[in-house]
């Protein structure tokens, strides 16, 4: 018997056989090369810092959520190098970019910040034309994020 049980927006199937709860937890989940499985708020995979690539002026940080690119202090432009196309400003965490070009709201990535919180946010998928749910971290990102499924849909239509 298969029992499907939604909560919120995580979907959960519960297997039972003869009675018997089968494996739950990171035993019932498979993870690829560079993630490790976490069990709160539900068991999942979740990336590492082997694979999490962060921006500069960034460092990656291992949490129970997963990677997290975090803040790190803010750039000292006589020893910083920017990326090709960015500049440094002295006492910004990051680098700027010289000549941003104009990217329409619904067509920026998803992005989820740098920070370690975790809220459930929407963001509209340019490729699939789709608002899609993603976890934001409380901080960094880009303006392609919703606090609800309307609001993405509202604004990306």
């Amino acid at each position: 018997m298969i029992a499907t049980v939604i909560l919120g927006f995580v979907l959960l199937i519960i297997c039972t056989a003869q009675g018997k709860v089968l494996p739950a937890g990171c035993a019932a989940v498979t993870c690829f090369a560079g993630q490790k499985c976490v069990t709160f708020p539900y068991p999942r995979c979740v990336s590492t810092c082997q694979v999490e690539t962060c921006p500069v002026g960034s460092k990656c940080v291992e949490t129970s959520l997963g990677a997290r690119c975090l803040a790190a202090e803010k750039l000292d432009c006589s020893t910083m190098k920017c990326p090709k196309g960015e500049t440094c400003v002295q006492g910004k965490v990051n680098c700027a970019q010289r000549h941003p070009r104009h990217i329409p709201l619904c067509e920026h990535p998803k992005k989820q910040g740098w920070c370690v919180d975790y809220a459930v946010r929407y963001y509209f998928n340019s490729k699939s034309r789709q608002c899609d749910a993603f976890i934001y971290s409380g901080c960094g990102g880009n303006i392609n994020n919703f606090k609800t499924l309307e609001d993405c849909w509202r604004e990306c239509k």
